[in-house]
This record gives structure tokens, C-alpha cells and sequence, in this order.
């Protein structure tokens, strides 16, 4: 994303990760069908993955008795959370 001409706007959206302006957004897709089920509006390029998780997503998977499979950056819900690992090359 192109660096907004507001500074205020420029220092909200700039991710120190990416080194770059960045919008999130939250995605949840079907198993089965791979479908998207959930697709929660933009956040902010330096919010946290489960802090964004916390004040949305969490609630609609309580009340559907649901679980996910994640990346490593939604750790601490392990009832509702399953943290899959990290790919690694061959070194060989």
C-alpha cells in the first residue's frame, strides 16, 4: 500500500515487521469446503494477530463450539486454537 499523505494515518499503518504500510485483515475458511466463513474488516499493519483474534473472531467460535488451525502467531487459546508448525527446509 502506497504511504498515506496523513502522518498520523502513515505512523498508524506502518508495520516495523514489514517495514512498510500494511493493512491485516482476519480470514476463516471452511475445512471441508474451503470456503470463507469469516472475513473481519482492515486492521491496522501493526496489530497483534491475537489481540485481533481476541476482540472478534474468539466469540463467534465460542458460541459454535469451533477450533482452527493457525500459524504461530495465535498462541495461549489452546482450547479453541490449533498451532500448526513451522515448515523447515532440508539442508542437505
Amino acid at each position: 500500500m502506497a504511504r498515506p499523505n496523513d502522518s498520523t494515518l502513515a505512523q498508524a499503518l506502518y508495520s516495523g515487521y514489514k517495514k512498510r504500510h500494511t493493512l491485516k485483515y482476519e480470514v476463516a475458511l471452511d475445512e471441508e469446503t474451503s470456503m470463507p466463513v469469516w472475513i473481519n474488516s482492515p486492521f491496522p499493519g501493526p496489530s497483534v494477530d491475537i489481540t485481533i483474534f481476541h476482540s472478534n473472531l474468539k466469540g463467534v467460535m465460542e458460541t459454535k463450539n469451533a477450533i482452527a488451525l493457525t500459524d504461530g502467531s495465535y498462541q495461549g487459546e489452546v482450547e479453541l486454537l490449533v498451532t500448526l508448525p513451522r515448515p523447515y527446509h532440508s539442508l542437505s
